[in-house]
């Protein structure tokens, strides 16, 4: 009897901050029929649900990650796209600047070192 393909599925949660909170989601996940595996990344806020064999909806999924007290956003994330394309308009020709002036000549290493902070600080 040929094995069933686990199906994959990758859950955005909103309101981690922490290992703990990772764990907290970790075992919720786990606790729905059906899932055989659960991964969760702090860093990019995804949960990867994998199960096999009993087909688990994405609905079930919500309602635990909510149950533990975090929140699964509906759809996509646009406003994600939209802040780091905002942030590269500022910080690529900020980032020009800084390089050019760096290399000029007769210009004091300590006025380029501030320029350069200076031209960071709005991205961050």
């Amino acid at each position: 009897v040929p094995a069933q393909a686990a199906t994959v599925l990758h859950l955005p949660v909103e309101g981690m901050t922490c290992a703990g909170c990772v764990s907290t989601v970790s075992n919720a996940l786990n606790a729905v029929a059906g899932v055989s595996a659960v991964s969760v990344n702090l860093a990019t806020g995804v949960a990867t649900v994998s199960f096999g064999g009993i087909e688990v909806d994405e609905a079930t999924l919500r309602i635990a990650v909510e149950a533990a007290g975090y929140q699964v956003p509906a759809g996509d994330r646009p406003w994600q796209t939209v802040g780091i394309t905002q942030r590269l308009r500022v910080a690529l020709p900020l980032t020009a600047a800084a390089l050019v002036f760096g290399m000029m000549p007769g210009i004091p290493s300590a006025v380029a070192d501030w320029g350069a902070a200076l031209a960071a600080f709005p991205v961050y």
